[in-house]
């Protein structure tokens, strides 16, 4: 189950606001479960709180203006529900 996305952006952040959306899945090709998408300020949040789960996980960033940023990494706080 994840429940916090921890993002590390780089790049001209101010003022950064981007969306950030889960998802998860139980199967390659099964379909998708998206939960969001939530607002992260780049420049002042350190997480989004979540609470999704599924075999494989997804994440989605957009902005919607035109600022030049990277994402270097991302860190995920997972609790295993059951193994398979």
């Amino acid at each position: 189950m994840l429940k916090r996305v921890y993002p590390k952006f780089a790049g001209n952040t101010s003022p950064g606001t981007v969306q950030i959306s889960v998802g998860a899945q139980d199967y390659v090709e099964g379909p998708i479960t998206w939960q969001g998408p939530f607002t992260f300020n780049i420049n002042q949040d350190r997480y989004i709180d979540c609470l999704i789960s599924g075999r494989y996980l997804a994440l989605k960033i957009e902005e919607q203006g035109n600022l030049p940023w990277a994402l270097t990494g991302y860190v995920l706080d997972i609790d295993e529900v059951s193994r398979i």
